[in-house]
């Protein structure tokens, strides 16, 4: 499968440079989200059908969904210790925090069909964590599903101002090439970039989309999950990509789109001005 360049990035919480959006041109007008598309909203929203269930005392693991390339977890009482949660498949893994607030998780199954192992750690001290749960599962799924629903780093529903502009701004349009390109400038015009934020971020930090929205600033990250969350609610596969700048020394967060069953990049963060080369963004990551 061949992966096109729309546009490269840079920047992750690092050295902030300054993003251009609408040319002297242009007027950007902003979007109150719900005041266009009046229309209902449906998207894709994980559901806990608990027909396929692993676990123990403490922990519940709804497998219903795999198919669709996710799992929901959740505690079943609460800890006083920090809990991770590792899925691993071939030579593939990933490392999630894990809440105890005995609420859903959703958490993807972006390593594809196969068998995967689950496991569980529990904070003892300072680093240190001890397995309190392990167990495998199969999966069988198509490899771009996983990429139209909501996860624990693009989290959302269909009440969120982020999706209800997503429906305002793709009124009228009807290619998914065009629906992404438009999502894109809105968010290029609409954002700035947080260096603030970025030179304080602390570890384990997930995007809240709609106070994202509402600052109208953040980092890499929160310009990927909300581009993501956007082209999703359109049920267009966006993957949340984080990986190494390695021209800058740094990491970073952009999407890859796939349409026209091809996957094509966009970064948000930096915009249409990029002079890096596409050999200088190395994939780490993909949610």
């Amino acid at each position: 499968m061949r992966i096109n360049m729309h546009s490269i990035f840079v920047l992750l919480m690092g050295i902030c440079l300054f993003f251009q959006g609408c040319s002297a041109n242009e007027v950007f007008e902003e979007i109150e989200p719900g005041s266009v598309y009046q229309g209902p909203i449906e998207i894709k929203e994980p559901q806990p059908l608990n027909t396929i269930i692993i676990g123990n005392d403490s922990f519940l693991v709804d497998l219903s969904n795999t198919q669709d390339g996710y799992i929901m977890v959740k505690t079943l009482h609460p800890f006083d210790q920090r809990l991770k949660l590792r899925l691993m498949h071939d030579d593939q893994q990933y490392t999630y925090d894990l809440s105890s607030n005995e609420q859903y998780t959703v958490f993807p199954l972006q390593m594809g069909s196969g068998e995967y192992s689950i496991s569980i750690y529990q904070n003892t001290e300072g680093t240190s964590y001890a397995q309190v749960f392990a167990d495998q599962f199969d999966v069988q799924c198509e490899p771009n599903e996983v990429f139209t629903f909501p996860n624990q780093l693009v989290w959302y529903t269909h009440e969120y101002p982020a999706i209800l502009l997503s429906f305002d701004i793709c009124q009228g349009i009807e290619s998914e090439a065009e629906k992404a390109e438009a999502i894109y400038q809105y968010i290029v015009n609409y954002m700035s970039y947080d260096s603030q934020k970025a030179a304080n971020v602390q570890s384990g930090y997930i995007p809240n989309l709609t106070e994202v929205l509402n600052e109208k600033k953040g980092i890499c990250f929160d310009y990927a999950a909300l581009m993501a969350a956007m082209l999703r609610a359109q049920n267009i596969p966006s993957r949340l990509v984080m990986g190494n700048l390695a021209s800058e020394g740094i990491y970073h967060a952009w999407n890859e789109v796939y349409i026209n069953k091809e996957w094509h990049w966009y970064d948000a963060t930096y915009g249409p001005e990029n002079s890096n080369k596409l050999s200088d963004y190395v994939d780490d990551r993909r949610y």
